[in-house]
């Protein structure tokens, strides 16, 4: 294969890692993927209920002020505000929405995470998968998926980053069906019955290696910060 450049020297493949990294990495980048699909729906029923918040008979200002923030916290945060100020959201509209609000919050660190974290690959009875690289991360986010050592010697692993992705992506999914619907009822003309708060399972998950990690024998300055065991 010829060298685009004309310069000599073994050229770069375009294709993605075969042998022993290719079955990894395709349900890697395949949960990723939905993962970042279920996020772009959460933020898009965030915009619908913004619009119906401060729009008034189909004016699109509420678009406008939403697409020309190119934060998604941002958004979520002028939309926090709006519901006060609306004269169209009653209270309880106005409650499910910053807890919605409040929870994405919580699970925005492990989609940041997902989308932005720099992979290494990890060597397991299953072959190759990916996992969080040393290089290329800040210590927090290496910590928050380590396998640990508890103060009994008991052996904890760190939260399956796939397992991870699962419930995250059915999170998102949950949480924008639930936002859409209070939209819809600040739309409404008449009044409407909510939906009931969706159950979130990823932050759960997430937490609960470090959850098991902590004793309450645990004294200053005894032990070790945990380590990261994967490369």
């Amino acid at each position: 294969m010829a060298n685009p450049s004309g310069k000599s020297g073994a050229s770069v493949s375009r294709r993605l890692p075969s042998g022993d990294r290719k079955r990894g990495l395709k349900k890697h980048t395949r949960l990723v993927g939905e993962v970042v699909w279920a996020w772009s729906e959460l933020q898009k029923a965030y915009a619908f209920a913004f619009s119906q918040t401060v729009d008034n008979e189909g004016t699109m200002i509420g678009h406008a002020i939403w697409t020309a923030l190119n934060n998604d916290s941002a958004q979520r945060d002028i939309l926090d505000e709006a519901l006060y100020y609306s004269l169209k959201v009653k209270a309880a509209q106005r409650k499910r929405i910053q807890w919605a609000i409040k929870e994405t919050g919580h699970l925005t660190r492990y989609r940041n995470d997902i989308v932005h974290g720099a992979r290494g690959w990890e060597i397991t009875t299953r072959g190759l998968i990916p996992t969080f690289s040393s290089y290329g991360n800040p210590i927090n986010r290496l910590v928050r998926y380590a396998d640990r050592e508890s103060d009994d010697g008991e052996w904890l692993a760190g939260p399956d980053i796939h397992q991870l992705m699962v419930l995250l992506r059915g999170d998102l999914m949950q949480l924008a069906a639930y936002v859409k619907e209070i939209g819809r009822a600040i739309a409404g003309r008449k009044p409407s019955a909510l939906p009931r708060k969706p159950r979130l399972l990823a932050r759960k998950f997430a937490l609960a290696a470090e959850t098991k990690a902590k004793s309450p024998k645990r004294r200053q300055g005894r032990g070790s910060p945990p380590k990261p065991s994967r490369t």
